[in-house]
């Protein structure tokens, strides 16, 4: 079955780049071309194998995320990133505000804002936690992601450290600062550890 889907996501890695390419899809394309039927299953791996053949696993990515940083922090001035790995050099947290964000939030928003996290779902498991304030117009204004492996107390306390860091000590210690949270207690006992003012 692997040299199977291989042959197949090598025969359709060109069309697997639109997410309109289905399965079904190739299973009309190997039909069409070779007069062969393929099964659903079969054509479902295909496509699995043509995405890794175009784009690289998900695995592989990983390596990529420190010449990511270096570059996002490179072209657009004032861009936080923070990778954090384990003993064995093993992803476990990484931490993004893009500078122009940043620089918004704290010039024309007011300073208050919300942390909360969601659950990544699919192959590789974790959360997304974020930082989000409010524009003069009421609209959420997005300034700083990090993506961890849940919704713990050393994550929320990371996060919420280099969320201080991105932010700087005199945005941080302004006595008005509101941060607002859906009080789980990983994120309340971090905001409470680094945001002491707030």
């Amino acid at each position: 079955m692997k040299r199977v889907g291989d042959g197949l996501g090598i025969f359709c890695k060109d069309k697997v780049i639109s997410s309109a390419y289905v399965p079904n899809h190739l299973v009309a394309d190997v039909k069409k071309a070779y007069g062969r039927t393929i099964t659903y299953r079969q054509a479902w791996i295909g496509c699995n194998r043509g995405v890794e053949h175009s784009r690289g696993s998900s695995e592989d990515s990983y390596q990529y995320l420190v010449g990511y940083s270096h570059m996002l922090e490179k072209h657009n001035p004032g861009t936080f990133t923070r990778i954090e790995s384990d003993d064995g050099d093993v992803f476990k947290y990484y931490f993004m505000a893009i500078g122009v964000c940043l620089e918004g939030f704290k010039t024309y928003a007011r300073p208050a804002f919300a942390v909360d996290g969601t659950h990544l779902t699919g192959e590789h498991q974790g959360m997304l936690l974020s930082a989000v304030g409010f524009d003069g117009n009421e609209n959420i204004f997005p300034f700083a992601f990090g993506i961890v492996d849940s919704e713990n107390n050393d994550a929320c306390a990371w996060f919420m450290g280099e969320l201080y860091n991105a932010l700087g000590e005199d945005y941080c210690t302004n006595p008005d600062l509101l941060i607002i949270t859906d009080r789980s207690i990983p994120l309340t006992n971090a905001i409470e550890e680094k945001f002491n003012n707030a």
